[in-house]
């Protein structure tokens, strides 16, 4: 067995932010346009008055509206630190009116966890008799990110998407690669505080090491991709989505892979880091052009928190 992606659906942050406009009131239009074209980053989402399972129920329920299927299968991917006791995955299950004995369960690997996720459904469908399943991805960075906090703040973007996936009868499924650096897992981390006025937690100041999780990224996923294309024996990849960090992450790593850029899609430049939903995000922008042919080689490679890394290699149904 294997599976089909069928359909995608988004919600993108409420408020549109002008990068150069934004930096052009900080620095000088030649410094903004230099920061801009190394990050790609023209424009980013912030939303500014839903949370995360808002976006969440939003991009799902525009889903289920659409393809009128319940699915078997509820992944929640998010890393909202409120989405712990109890998690947000059977509130949204529920509230999309979801059978009760659907196979629901939350990752929050975020930007590496759509490969996983792909990974999991294949797994389940090739175990049992589920049929097929829904994955929503839902973050909001902006929440914890400090405003003059220009290494993050003119990065992340906020937004949801939902992806639909099918069982179908032959395994496309052509090989995968999963790891982690557990020893720099805090080169991205929530840094939390306590309110001593009230004794409550906060999670207010994301932080990241971007020279460290650089290092990290071309160290492990051009050698995560070249491992699956040599597991697979496949000679070429049609389509690379990776996880849209910035302009000058994906470049390099295509000159490290010496890949055709036009084999590369990008989305950054209208929607920044969307976090976990940043791969599917890209694959309903080319799902949209119709530029995804069936039995074409795709490869999807997520990294960053953890520190992780996925990637898989399949067929497109």
């Amino acid at each position: 067995m294997g599976f089909k992606i069928t359909h995608i659906e988004s919600q993108l942050g409420n408020k549109k932010i002008n990068v150069l406009d934004y930096l052009s009131k900080k620095v000088n239009k030649d410094r903004a346009s230099k920061i801009i074209n190394k990050t790609g980053f023209k424009f980013l989402h912030k939303e500014i008055s839903k949370n995360v399972f808002d976006l969440a129920f939003m991009s799902a329920n525009k889903m289920m509206r659409k393809i009128k299927i319940k699915p078997d299968i509820l992944i929640f991917i998010t890393q909202d630190p409120n989405n712990n006791i109890p998690s947000f995955a059977e509130n949204l299950a529920f509230k999309l009116k979801l059978k009760e004995n659907t196979f629901v369960t939350t990752l929050s690997m975020s930007c590496s966890s759509f490969p996983y996720a792909l990974f999991v459904v294949n797994s389940l469908f090739n175990s049992s008799q589920y049929k097929n399943a829904l994955v929503v991805s839902s973050e909001i960075y902006s929440n914890f990110i400090k405003e003059n906090d220009n290494s993050t703040n003119l990065i992340f973007s906020d937004g949801s998407t939902s992806s639909f996936i099918q069982k179908v009868s032959n395994n496309n499924l052509l090989s995968y690669d999963f790891g982690h650096d557990g020893s720099n897992f805090d080169k991205i981390k929530l840094n939390k505080h306590m309110d001593n006025s009230n004794l409550k937690l906060y999670s207010n100041n994301l932080n990241m090491m971007g020279s460290d999780v650089f290092q990290f990224t071309m160290s492990k996923i051009p050698i995560s991709i070249n491992s699956l294309q040599k597991k697979s024996k496949v000679k070429d990849i049609d389509l690379l989505f990776l996880h849209q960090a910035s302009k000058v992450v994906i470049n390099e790593i295509i000159n490290k892979l010496n890949i055709n850029f036009e084999k590369v899609p990008n989305s950054f430049n209208n929607t920044g880091n969307l976090v976990s939903s940043s791969i599917p995000y890209l694959i309903l922008k080319y799902l949209k052009k119709n530029k995804i042919k069936k039995n074409k080689i795709i490869c999807i490679s997520g990294f960053g928190v953890g520190l992780s890394w996925g990637s898989i290699l399949f067929k497109w149904q």
